[in-house]
């Protein structure tokens, strides 16, 4: 679930590069791609900090699991 994280985060870095190349070379005005990969590299943040509490909670059950036995 972490790599959805990591995936966002990509998918938003590489809409930012495409974009930049496409207004260099062609346009200089900078609406909506941009706001997309922002909007994208926040989610995938979101995710990868969501799953990494979700997979410390886990270690911990199991931590707990094995200290009763």
């Amino acid at each position: 679930m972490v790599r959805l994280g990591y995936f966002f985060v990509l998918l938003g870095i590489l809409i930012m590069i495409i974009y930049g190349i496409y207004i260099v070379l062609l346009d200089f005005s900078m609406p909506m791609p941009i706001k997309i990969s922002i909007i994208l590299i926040v989610i995938g943040i979101f995710t990868m900090i969501l799953n990494l509490i979700i997979i410390r909670r886990k270690e911990r059950n199991e931590e707990d699991d094995s200290s009763k036995y």
